[in-house]
């Protein structure tokens, strides 16, 4: 099985390639850890949004230093 969609991947590796350039991922082991992280913080291209649904103090436990 295919880390990404096949048909998704390609439909938006244009657009992916250009954002990889843009940021200076370019050696083909960023390249590997970038596409690794995109599929799973997208469930594999399917989601866009972030949920938002954390609570103040689940936040304040992940980033003490921001509250």
């Amino acid at each position: 099985m295919p880390l990404l969609p096949l048909r998704r991947a390609e439909e938006l590796a244009p657009t992916i390639e250009r954002a990889m350039d843009d940021g200076g991922l370019v050696t083909r082991d960023r390249v590997a850890c970038c596409l690794g992280q995109l599929a799973v913080e997208s469930l594999q291209l399917t989601r866009w949004e972030e949920k938002l649904s954390y609570t103040a103090d689940r936040l304040a436990v992940v980033w003490p230093s921001r509250f």
